[in-house]
């Protein structure tokens, strides 16, 4: 505890003979550190879903048949990735897709949009 003291250039703790408290600026500090504890987990948290992501293929489908062979096929044609597979609405699919929760998606209509690559 001194040593932070003497860190900060600041007084934290009143003591006397028998006991130790935090002072005024004893409590900011703790303030302080909460919040820099906090930022560091939401960092952490941040970076490794960034990571995850990089090795994450996901894909959204409106019915879940086409996933039994696809799933595989991905599978195959990318080892050293996890494959995530999620069904919704179609709309929601298509929404996720724009919003980049998916990479690939399954529809029952081919997509009309410059952006997208739709095959049948």
């Amino acid at each position: 505890m001194q040593k932070l003291e003497a860190n900060l250039n600041v007084t934290l703790f009143s003591r006397t003979k028998n006991k130790i408290a935090l002072n005024p600026a004893g409590e900011i500090a703790v303030t302080y550190a909460k919040k820099i504890i906090n930022d560091v987990d939401s960092m952490s948290k941040t970076l490794q879903n960034y990571e995850k992501s990089l090795r994450t293929l996901t894909i959204g489908s409106c019915a879940p048949g086409p996933l039994w062979s696809l799933t595989p096929h991905m599978m195959q044609l990318f080892p050293n990735m996890t494959i995530t597979t999620e069904m919704d609405k179609t709309d929601r699919i298509i929404n996720q897709l724009y919003n980049n929760t998916y990479h690939i998606i399954v529809t029952t209509a081919p997509i009309h949009d410059p952006q997208i690559i739709s095959k049948k």
